[in-house]
C-alpha cells in the first residue's frame, strides 16, 4: 500500500513541478529543509529523472523535487 501511495503522489509531483536542467542539476536545500535521500532512474536512452526526497521542517512534512536530465 505504500508503494502505490507514493507512486501517485511522485506522479502527481511530478506533474505539478518539473525542473529541466541543461547540463548541471543544483539543487541548494534551505536552513529548514534536511536531505533524506535521493532516488535516480533511467526513462530513455538519452533521458533520466532525478528525485530528491527532504523533510520541511517548518511544516513538518516530506517533499520531494523531481528533476529530469
Amino acid at each position: 500500500m505504500k508503494n502505490i501511495v507514493f507512486l501517485f503522489i511522485s506522479i502527481f509531483l511530478f506533474l505539478s513541478d518539473v525542473c529541466h536542467a541543461n547540463e548541471v542539476i543544483t539543487f541548494k536545500l534551505s536552513k529548514g529543509q534536511k536531505l533524506i535521500d535521493t532516488f535516480s532512474g533511467d526513462i530513455g536512452q538519452n533521458t533520466s529523472v532525478h528525485f530528491i526526497i527532504f523533510k520541511d521542517k517548518s511544516q513538518k512534512d516530506y517533499r520531494i523535487k523531481p528533476f529530469f536530465y
